[in-house]
């Protein structure tokens, strides 16, 4: 009897593998596209490998995700998928579709994305890298790039919407550059038309008030209340002391009288905050006079729907988002618990001692956003 179930459990084993194997060959030599003229399929950007069997499900090009798991894995495919709109012909197998989809092979559309937070001259560096553009600005300046627009009048800085761009092989630089400004006009004009009617800016001071929103917070809900904030600062004519605009001016130094930005990491120095320029806005009130970044439709959409508050304060809290606050009595209580929280009870001095260091700030004199 013992020997009957382990004779029929070895057979059913046996029939089970024969049933499998029989599948994936069949997986494996089975077109998955069958129109004479092949398909259109579109790989977006940041797809992963681990991912790519339930997108392709969705779009109903694998029945059977299991088995392009597994080819995936046996294959070793560990190249990065190329992101763009591909022409999948008629009968491609599944194996030859994972070598069309990492190597690139029958891409329509290459892909170019502007990240929201990207200074002008961050974009001009990732156009330059793409090898897939016809690069026609690489003599050109700011100013001449803009006069190429048909903006003379514009600084480039903020004017590129942040979005995904999809271009054939050989589109200009120039071209694609076109694209993105007219796109930030078109978005900003129909956020612009929305607006809170008691603002008291105009669309480019919207778009300049947006690109610090940007750079300031990582959290979509934070920044209606990070527009509160400016708003409320230059309601009562401080300084706004934004450490994103000190940055970019000493870039913009930097950039000017030693034609690269080798000598600065990011990382404000004492010596930054004294730096004369028109960024500076522990220096001068008011926004700066151009956006500082390439602000997304959230921080647009932000500053023209702010949050009415009564916060001139902020304190990262090093999870992402910031702790509030309307006084500078309460911002220092912010600052105090999170180091508090940070480095425990036995830097009691050391707090105490930057408490007693602020008690000789005015409310004028304070940053806005307390970083250190």
């Amino acid at each position: 009897m013992l020997r009957r179930i382990i004779l029929n459990s070895i057979l059913l084993g046996f029939l089970a593998g024969f049933i499998f194997l029989g599948a994936w060959i069949s997986f494996l030599l089975t077109p998955l596209v069958t129109e004479p003229a092949g398909i259109r399929y579109q790989l977006r950007p940041g797809t992963s490998l681990k991912t790519l069997s339930a997108n392709l499900q969705d779009q109903g090009l694998v029945r059977h995700p299991v088995f392009f798991n597994l080819l995936v894995r046996l294959r070793g495919s560990t190249h990065e998928l190329k992101a763009g709109i591909y022409l999948i012909p008629r009968g491609t197998t599944p194996s030859r579709l994972l070598t069309q989809l990492t190597s690139g092979t029958g891409l329509l559309y290459h892909v170019f994305t502007i990240i929201p937070g990207w200074s002008f001259q961050q974009l001009r560096s990732a156009l330059a890298h793409e090898e897939h553009l016809q690069q026609t600005l690489q003599a050109a300046n700011d100013a001449d790039i803009m006069k190429l627009l048909g903006a003379p009048t514009l600084s480039p800085e903020g004017e590129f919407y942040p979005d995904t761009y999809y271009y054939i092989e050989g589109t200009s630089d120039q071209k694609l550059l076109s694209r993105a400004f007219k796109r930030m006009q078109m978005k900003l004009q129909e956020a612009w038309l929305k607006r809170d009617p008691s603002l008291k800016l105009n669309a480019y001071e919207a778009l300049t008030a947006a690109s610090l929103v940007e750079k300031e917070s990582h959290l979509s809900s934070e920044r209606p209340v990070i527009a509160g904030v400016i708003f409320n600062r230059l309601e009562k004519k401080m300084p706004l002391q934004c450490d994103p605009t000190v940055v970019f001016g000493v870039y913009q130094w930097e950039q000017t009288h030693k034609g690269a930005t080798l000598g600065f990491n990011g990382v404000i120095r004492k010596q930054d905050l004294q730096l004369k320029s028109a960024y500076n806005t522990y220096l001068r009130k008011g926004l700066p006079p151009t956006p500082i970044a390439m602000p997304s439709l959230d921080s647009i959409n932000a500053v023209l729907h702010p949050v009415q508050h009564r916060y001139i304060y902020f304190v990262a809290t090093g999870s992402g988002g910031h702790q509030f606050s309307a006084t500078l009595a309460e911002h220092h209580l912010a600052v105090m618990m999170l180091r508090f929280h940070e480095q425990g009870f036995f830097n009691y001095f050391k707090i105490r001692s930057y408490l007693l260091e602020r008690l000789s700030f005015d409310g004028l004199e304070e940053p806005m956003h307390a970083l250190q």
